[in-house]
């Protein structure tokens, strides 16, 4: 019984289909911050920095979580929406509790409101830079994986059974 080491191409269809959703998942998170740029802004209160600890199978994450309070032509709003604006770096727990210390409890900063529904705002914690280097590896990424799992079953060596009809000049 020989057991092949390759991956089966349905490993490189459902990488490709994972890779996918995850860029398309970045690609938002990008978008919202460069839309947020140009909305209209507001004062509101933190009223939550936190960090999340999550523990899994691949390790331990760190996700800064924060509430802020604003209001709008006399209407109270709360969100949770940030920019993800965590640097790119090789400890992740550390950039995330610098980004808390940045917004403390009962700070009081300014949101980027959706002029289109005032229930949406945005906190700006930064340029999403982690999250763009997750879409762009994503984009460059998956599909060459999915090439190398799909085309591991073609044997592009010769065969010596077919004739060919080629003349060296």
């Amino acid at each position: 019984m020989v057991i092949s080491t390759m991956p089966s191409p349905f490993f490189g269809l459902i990488l490709l289909l994972s890779g996918g959703a995850v860029a398309f998942w970045s690609h938002r998170i990008v978008r919202l911050y460069h839309l947020a740029q140009a909305w209209p802004k507001a004062r509101a209160v933190i009223l939550k920095s936190t960090v999340r600890v999550a523990t899994d199978p691949d390790g331990t994450s760190y996700v800064p979580e924060f509430a802020y309070l604003y209001s709008i032509n006399d209407a109270e709003y709360q969100s949770t929406v940030h920019s993800n604006g965590l640097a790119l770096q090789h400890d992740p727990e550390n950039s995330s509790r610098q980004l808390i210390e940045a917004f403390p409890v009962g700070a009081v900063v300014e949101v980027a409101v959706d002029p289109n529904n005032p229930a949406s705002a945005v906190l700006d914690t930064g340029f999403p830079e982690y999250w763009l280097a997750i879409h762009r590896r994503c984009i460059c990424i998956a599909p060459l994986e999915f090439l190398s799992c799909s085309m591991r079953d073609f044997d592009l060596t010769p065969n010596p059974s077919i004739k060919r009809d080629v003349q060296c000049l």
